[in-house]
Parts: structure tokens; sequence; C-alpha cells
């Protein structure tokens, strides 16, 4: 979405959600689903996709095996970046994150601030390419800081080649440790990029919850990917 300007509370996808079972996710994407949310509102308090209201419980966004993945926030039709991020509430505010570091992503936001709601997102990892049991990989693309000194921005945007799954939980606007596998997955060297930066990281890794501006999930088999894979 083009033009959107600073606006909080804003949301691209606004779902409703109280009493959720693991068994039957909110949100769900299946073999070879393609979905791609992008917004230009530099706003902090306007997440891509947000149960906002109530006490939430179980409630999952689950993706099983997609094709293709998008999430990008602060980004424009052309890739680039809207701007600063704005929103910042008082201190006074007790709702307020108003987060040091305004670089924080806040792509997802479930309302429930607590690990035991049992909110996530989920990645399940897709088939191989000779269609048997063994799981395949996924290439995943994450940006997150400005990079504005020479250590944020050799570790602003990563690639890494060979994640199987991925489990993150999502309390209000706080991420906990991902669970990314394989655990010790590095990032690869890219011509914006030296590599190296572990999948957990837990300021420069995979988190589409909270640190990541834009997060990227491509199914390694599919023949259509994108430029940053090449």
């Amino acid at each position: 979405m083009d033009n959107r300007g600073n606006n909080d509370w804003d949301d691209v996808i606004s779902l409703g959600s109280q009493n959720g079972t693991k068994s039957e996710p909110l949100f769900q994407a299946n073999k070879g689903s393609i979905v791609d949310i992008r917004d230009d509102n530099t706003n902090f308090y306007a997440e891509l996709i947000s149960v906002a209201l109530g006490s939430s419980k179980n409630t999952v966004f689950q993706f099983n095996n997609p094709l293709y993945v998008s999430f990008m926030r602060y980004t424009n039709s052309q890739g680039l970046s809207a701007g600063e991020i704005t929103g910042k509430l008082p201190v006074s505010i007790p709702q307020g994150n108003n987060p040091q570091d305004i670089g924080h992503g806040n792509i997802l936001y479930i309302s429930d601030k607590t690990q035991a709601s049992g909110n996530r997102i989920e990645f399940n990892g897709p088939a191989s390419r000779n269609g048997g049991s063994t799981v395949g990989t996924y290439t995943v693309y994450s940006m997150n800081k400005d990079g504005r000194d020479s250590q944020t921005k050799d570790k602003q945007s990563s690639v890494w080649t060979n994640i199987r799954s991925g489990s993150m939980s999502i309390a209000g606007f706080i991420s906990r440790r991902p669970d990314i596998q394989p655990a010790n997955a590095a990032s690869v060297q890219t011509g914006s990029s030296s590599g190296g930066v572990s999948a957990t990281d837990r300021t420069y890794g995979i988190d589409p919850v909270d640190h990541n501006r834009q997060n990227i999930w491509v199914s390694n088999g599919t023949k259509n990917q994108p430029d940053w894979c090449s």
C-alpha cells in the first residue's frame, strides 16, 4: 500500500480472536500459496497484521510449505524505505513501546503480552525437491536497522539459504527468542553483507515479529526467486 503517510493504529490487516485453538490457526497459508503484504505507513503503531483487541489466546499465524511469503514495512512500491519510523508515544502512556532504537520493525502484533498465551507465528518446512519425506529448506531474507554506522550497515540485511522451519512467540510488542531450524544457521555473503549472522541473533537475525522491517521466505523448490537470492 502506498501514500499512507504517518497514521497510528492504521493496520493493514486487523483480525479478532480471543479463544483460539492450536489446531485451528487464525491466519493460515498452505502449500504453494503466495502472501505478499507491503505498506509504506511510517508509524510504528500500524502493523501489517494485528490482533489488537481482547485477551487473545492460542492465536497462530501458520505457514505450511508456502511458495513465497513477504512482509515489508516502511517500504514503498519501488522497494525503498518510506522514511524515518515515526509514532513514539509519550513516556507517560504505559501502552507505548517507545523503543530506544526506533529501528525495530513491529510487523505483527497480538495484544496479549504473556508468553503463556500461546500466540505465535510458525513456518513449517517445505517438501524436498524430490517429493520425498525429507524436509526441504527456505531461503530467508531479513532487513533490520537503518545501517547508519559500519557495524549495522554490514548486518542491516541478511540472507539464509538453509532454513527448515521457524517459530516465534508474539507477545504484544515483544518477541521471545525464535526457534529457528537449524539453530546454527548462518547468513551467506551478499553484495551488502559479509555474512556469518546467526539466524537466531536477537538483533540481526530472523524475527518478523519485532526486529525485522522486511522478512521474506521463499521455498527453495521454486524456480522463480527474487533478485536478492542471486
